[in-house]
């Protein structure tokens, strides 16, 4: 009897334990918590320790890791030691678990060949657009709001006729003495252009027909509508008061091996020449000659309309907002959206986003990049133009009005306003990985465009667990976790506040 009551004893504490073993192999294998696109998020302070469970990851399916230093300080460009461990908890007892071949979709996206670091070959028109964002913020700190022209110039001829003739000054930056000048005609008068053609230059009619068309129909009113928070004729965007933009047609630059200068707004232009006596006191353009006549007339027209947002960027802070600091990174990114808008620039097979013959893109080397930070790069262009594409995307056009008008950081007025800046910014690293996935329905996590190639990765798997890295501040980090079929977990190890990011695919 009394051995009896010790079997009974002893089986009913083998299934008590079995049962507690179940139980928790039930939690293990749960893991962390996706939403319904597949997609975990996690912030970790400074110190915690970064340890995520991401479940049992079946055979045929992947994990994608982003991480990213959460430091979004714009004039930050810090670099932090990583490291990334990976448990794929294998034993001779492991339940393998694997996808059916007929449940795993394959994408049609092409991978990004990882490079260690990256190259900074801007072209010259690049150059030029640095140039000038570095000259807007040295303007207002030394001559301020109050220099501004204002309508209060009046200029010897505010209504020009075509024919008539004008001295332009060919500066360089605004402090330039003596700068070169040139002497343009008036060949075009559109609604809203004035065309003037340096004398020295030969366009044909039909080349300024078409392209005062397209500004008076197409870029004018698609600029004022998306990018302006005033009337252009009475809301201080009108310099000279003239009713008209003046657009300069004159040589800049013909040598294309390096890409050509397309065109620029010079922001001293909109000061007195009796404090900046390289203004020419005027809401202008210059345009490339060569290009009108040697490139697509399109290629000059998205320069235009990136331009002209431009103007209405610095007009808004600087004198309306009452803003010092420049904000490059969100301003060149309204520009790239000024041109999409317009229908004249695509986002796939930008090469400051993919470069696939190179290294200058941005998906080519994503943890070198700061989103914030401008480094003068061409994959600063890449991420810029992404992310205001993806503001513009998610909360449409007021998003733009609010960050154009506020004298505060675009972090604080998207923080303010429209979700914490930081969860905002890890849906978008996602996103750059799973846009265009079959496996997904998306919501916040997809553009209305293909790319072609994901973001660089490095493959992590049962036989290569781990991995160190250099990454920037607000750069990206991505893996990917080929699943063996059992429970997976990783350990992050970064000295700094940071994003991670996860999607579940079977990619």
């Amino acid at each position: 009897m009394y051995k009896r009551f010790l079997s009974i004893l002893f089986l009913l504490i083998l299934v008590i334990g079995l049962l507690g073993c179940s139980k928790d192999k039930v939690t293990s294998k749960t893991g962390i918590n996706y939403d319904s696109s597949g997609v975990y998020k996690k912030i970790f302070s400074e110190g915690e320790s970064k340890e995520l469970n991401l479940g049992i990851l079946a055979l045929g399916e992947s994990a994608i890791v982003a991480i990213s230093p959460l430091d979004f300080n714009p004039d930050s460009s810090n670099l932090f030691f990583g490291n990334i461990e990976v448990d794929f908890k294998l034993d001779k007892n492991s339940n393998i678990v694997s996808i059916p071949a007929e449940n795993i979709k394959k994408s049609n996206k092409r991978d990004v060949i990882e490079k260690e670091s990256k190259s900074n070959n801007n072209s010259e028109q690049e150059q030029m657009d640095i140039s000038m964002r570095q000259i807007e913020d040295k303007l207002f700190k030394d001559y301020g709001v109050s220099k501004l022209l204002n309508n209060s110039v009046s200029i010897q001829s505010l209504a020009y006729q075509v024919g008539d003739q004008k001295e332009f000054k060919m500066a360089d930056t605004y402090n330039q003495a003596n700068p070169p000048t040139v002497i343009a005609t008036v060949q075009k008068v559109s609604d809203y252009a004035y065309i003037f053609v340096d004398e020295n230059v030969s366009i044909s009619s039909a080349k300024l027909d078409a392209f005062a068309d397209e500004f008076d129909n197409q870029i004018f009113p698609t600029d004022i509508k998306y990018f302006a928070n005033h009337d252009y004729f009475t809301g201080g965007y009108d310099i000279d008061s003239n009713q008209k933009v003046i657009i300069l047609i004159t040589e800049l630059d013909t040598d294309p091996s390096d890409g050509t200068s397309m065109g620029y707004f010079a922001p001293w232009d909109v000061y007195s020449s009796s404090e900046i006596t390289a203004s020419n006191e005027a809401d202008m353009f210059y345009i490339n000659s060569w290009a009108i006549n040697n490139m697509e007339l399109k290629q000059t027209l998205g320069t235009l309309a990136h331009e002209f947002q431009h103007l209405l960027f610095f007009i808004e802070k600087k004198f309306y907002a009452n803003r010092e600091l420049t904000d490059t990174w969100i301003n060149e990114g309204f520009s790239g959206l000024a041109e999409y808008l317009n229908g004249y620039y695509s986002y796939s097979g930008d090469r400051r986003i993919i470069d696939s013959i190179g290294d200058r893109g941005y998906f080519n080397y994503p943890q070198g990049e700061s989103l914030v930070y401008w480094n003068n790069q061409l994959s600063d262009y890449g991420a810029s133009n992404l992310f205001a594409f993806y503001l513009y995307k998610r909360f449409g056009i007021g998003i733009i009005k609010d960050i154009i008008s506020s004298s505060k950081s675009p972090i604080e007025v998207i923080s303010n306003n429209y979700g914490d800046f930081t969860g905002l910014f890890l849906d978008w690293m996602i996103t750059n990985y799973i846009t265009d996935d079959s496996n997904n329905s998306f919501n916040n996590y997809n553009y209305p465009f293909a790319l072609e190639y994901y973001p660089a990765y490095a493959t992590l798997d049962q036989y290569t667990t781990s991995d160190s890295f250099l990454i920037k501040s607000t750069g990206v980090k991505y893996y990917k976790i080929d699943g063996s079929g059992v429970e997976t977990s990783l350990i992050i190890s970064l000295p700094k506040r940071t994003g991670v990011v996860i999607y579940k695919t079977t990619n």
